[in-house]
This record gives structure tokens, sequence and C-alpha cells, in this order.
């Protein structure tokens, strides 16, 4: 597959103080160019602003109204729309390629509190929002269990991020310091980052600045979280 080809891709688009999650797992051998990804993207950015995804009873209707009024888009007819593990998973052609876009049924909500009790691919969403909010540009989540260490790709300043996001409900230890240093090679990441809900442990700092690692604890992501209240994304 070219280098500048994608079979996936993720998105967070955001609304007022809630944010929404979609992505989209091409069927194919081949992936989308980056110019094709970029405007599957922006469709799906759009889709998620105009339509309540969480509204269970008006939901699949108004996304069958979404597709059938834009021409790059043709639904699979033949599979219906299903629930799997949170996910809303609806079949598409686009470009005469078999999509599978997954939309995330509920709402990201974004309050300062309510990520201490998120499971960990809804606070990797959440994270990737604020970042989005701050100033972050081509945020994008990596492959789930298969992430090598990192959860979120993302720019600023020209610096690549890689960033492995833990919610805990205790301090964070060497391990996540040790999979970052690791990730951040294996994508060709500038800096490394450790983003948590919690704290670290002293082990994990004297680590951490060993390797160059950055530690975001508690304080970084309420920061992060006040700052997206003002952002006009």
């Amino acid at each position: 597959m070219p280098a500048d080809s994608y079979k996936t891709g993720t998105i967070v688009a955001s609304k007022e103080d809630e944010a929404y999650a979609a992505s989209f797992d091409l069927n194919a051998s081949h992936g989308l160019h980056y110019t094709e990804s970029y405007c599957l993207m922006k469709m799906l950015a759009r889709l998620l602003v105009d339509i309540d995804i969480s509204n269970v009873c008006e939901r699949n209707s108004s996304i069958r109204s979404y597709i059938k009024g834009n021409e790059l888009l043709l639904q699979n007819s033949d599979v219906e729309f299903e629930i799997v593990k949170d996910w809303l998973i609806i079949p598409i052609v686009y470009n005469e390629k078999n999509i599978t876009l997954k939309l995330y049924a509920d709402k990201l909500t974004s309050t300062q509190t309510g990520f201490d009790n998120m499971e960990g691919h809804k606070f990797e969403y959440f994270c990737a929002d604020l970042l989005n909010r701050n100033g972050f540009k081509d945020v994008y989540i990596t492959q789930g269990s298969g992430d090598q260490g990192i959860g979120i790709v993302a720019y600023k300043d020209e610096i690549k991020y890689g960033i492995q996001c833990k919610c805990y409900s205790s301090d964070v230890g060497n391990n996540a310091v040790q999979e970052v240093f690791a990730g951040k090679t294996f994508y060709g990441c500038h800096i490394g980052v450790v983003l948590t809900n919690q704290f670290f442990t002293k082990s994990a700092k004297e680590l951490a600045k060993k390797n160059g690692v950055l530690l975001w604890d508690r304080r970084k992501l309420l920061e992060l979280s006040e700052n997206a209240k003002n952002s006009t994304l």
C-alpha cells in the first residue's frame, strides 16, 4: 500500500460542550489517497455536528438522509446499521470502495470531572478533542490494542507528538513511560507524552526525565480542559 494511502482514519468533532467520534475502515486491499481520506473525514465531521447520533429514535433515519443527500456516498442497502461495542456500524461505498463507517454512539462529555469515570478508548477520544481545542493539528488516534505504545498522534508548531492516554484510579508508573519511549520511535515522533487523569510515581518521573518523555498529569489535563472551554472550534 502506498505511503500516502490510508486504510483507517479517525476524527473527533466538537459541538458546544460535547464531542463525537467517528472513524472509517476500508474493506479493500488498497487504501484511500490522502485527499480522499481528508474529504471523507470532513464529511464525517459534518455528519457528527449536524446529527445527534446519541438519539436512538432519530439517528438512523437522519444518517440515511444525510448519506442519500451526499452524491459522494452510497449506502450499502443490503446491510442494516448495527451497534457493536458502542459503535454504530454503517457500510457505504465511497469512490467505488467498500467502506465501514464507525460512529461512537454516545456523546463524549467535556466536563472537568467526567473524565475520571471514562473507560480507556472513550478517554482517548476525549483527550483527542481537548488537543484539537488547544491548537494541535492533524490529531488522529492510532489502532487500539496494536497502537505500539502511542494512542494519539498530533502536531503543533511543526512538532510531532506521540501521546499515550491513561485513565487510572492511581498514580501512573514506569510501564507507560517505557511504552511511549518505544512508540515515539515507531511513529517517528519528535516528542513522547504520557497524559493521565492522575499523577506519576517518583520512579516514572525519573525514567521520563532520563528518556526525554513528557509527563502531563491531572493539572495539565485540567488546564487543557479549561482552555477548551474558550476554544472557537
